[in-house]
């Protein structure tokens, strides 16, 4: 008699809600916080009724919860039940939300007697967790919108742009003063750079603008993408290409994007009057494959090494090498869309390695 008044406090007393029913299906314990969280006590339902008589849903807060998925149904009829989702929606009370485990009761002679379910209550957790995905949803959505807006900017500001160059183009520069025409031979320039900057922004944003689309490829297929960009024949002796046989899986345009960068990047980045040396290979583990771009040019700081993936960031003068400070945002974009990264160190001798991680499913 003891031990039965203790079992029946401490059930009283848990903090989880148990609920159990017998032999017949009919619910027979509802303790103290089952209570309170349904606004009633157990009843002599059949299963069918359990779901609309004590506001039971899906874990949308919305659906009704069939039969055949409530938690103590299903621990009655056998299933081991681990995990299980659910919302007590009580009418007038803020949405309870649960998880449940539950499991059927054999007797010591292994007759079905009934069965149990624990329920805890996960209302804050899923309340952070939905905040959270709002956040993120929203977060995205400006991102969407920022890339829109770059999009349209850099694409709208390239026709006026063609427009100024062709007209400045057109003015016959040996029929003006001499300091006229170093003005307008200038302006020409400049315009030429902000072409340049408006069309590499348009690429970059455009990284974003379509689904990757991941085929089955060899870092052969896409360093020959590479080269045909960059206007190099497949035989130039400056590039040691190790790798070209090594399968991965990618989109084959944004990945060729990113070596084609990473390749201009290394062939420009050297001592004046010194020939470019470059040497692709590449690393495959168990998650993934990593392709290095080495070089024997300037090296980097490597304080600066994370700045010079940010869009729009020069780490030498434009009078030593040329370009815009796009070139290495767009690595690293194209290998954040596969779920991978890059960086860039210096090497032990001369030179820095451009390393970009591709993550490959097995």
């Amino acid at each position: 008699m003891r031990e039965a008044e203790f079992i029946t406090a401490l059930l009283e007393h848990a903090g989880d809600g148990v609920v159990a029913c017998d032999a017949n299906g009919d619910l027979a314990l509802f303790n103290q916080t089952s209570r309170d969280w349904h606004g009633m006590d157990a009843m002599t339902l059949p299963p069918e009724q359990w779901s609309s008589r004590y506001d039971l849903f899906h874990a949308d807060g919305v659906t009704p919860l069939a039969t055949e998925d409530i938690p103590l149904f299903r621990a009655f009829s056998g299933e081991q039940v681990r995990s299980a989702g659910m919302v007590i929606a009580r009418h007038g009370h803020p949405p309870r939300h649960i998880e449940a485990e539950g499991r059927p009761i054999f007797s010591a002679t292994g007759e079905k007697i009934g069965a149990v379910v624990v329920m805890h209550d996960i209302t804050e957790r899923a309340n952070a967790h939905k905040a959270l995905e709002a956040h993120a949803d929203l977060l995205a959505q400006r991102v969407r919108d920022l890339s829109e807006l770059a999009y349209a900017t850099s694409h709208d500001l390239s026709e006026p742009l063609r427009g100024i160059r062709g007209h400045l183009d057109q003015v016959q520069l040996d029929a003006l003063p001499e300091d006229v025409a170093q003005a307008i031979k200038l302006s020409r320039d400049e315009a030429a750079r902000m072409q340049a900057l408006m069309q590499g922004l348009l690429q970059y944003v455009q990284l974003d603008q379509h689904p990757l689309q991941p085929q089955n490829t060899t870092i052969g297929a896409l360093l020959d993408q590479a080269f045909r960009d960059l206007g190099l024949s497949p035989e130039d002796p400056r590039i040691r290409r190790l790798a070209d046989t090594l399968p991965l899986r990618a989109d084959p345009t944004v990945l060729a994007q990113a070596l084609r960068c990473g390749l201009d990047n290394a062939l420009k980045f050297h001592a004046p009057n010194q020939t470019a040396e470059v040497e692709i290979t590449a690393d495959r583990d168990e998650t993934g494959i990593t392709i290095h771009i080495r070089d024997d040019g300037v090296g980097i700081e490597p304080k600066r090494a994370v700045r010079a993936f940010r869009i729009f960031q020069r780490l030498h003068p434009r009078t030593l090498f040329p370009g815009h400070g796009i070139g290495l945002a767009k690595v690293m974009r194209a290998a954040q869309l596969h779920g991978g990264s890059a960086d860039l160190t210096n090497n032990p001798g001369p030179g820095a390695t451009l390393s970009i991680r591709i993550p490959q499913r097995r």
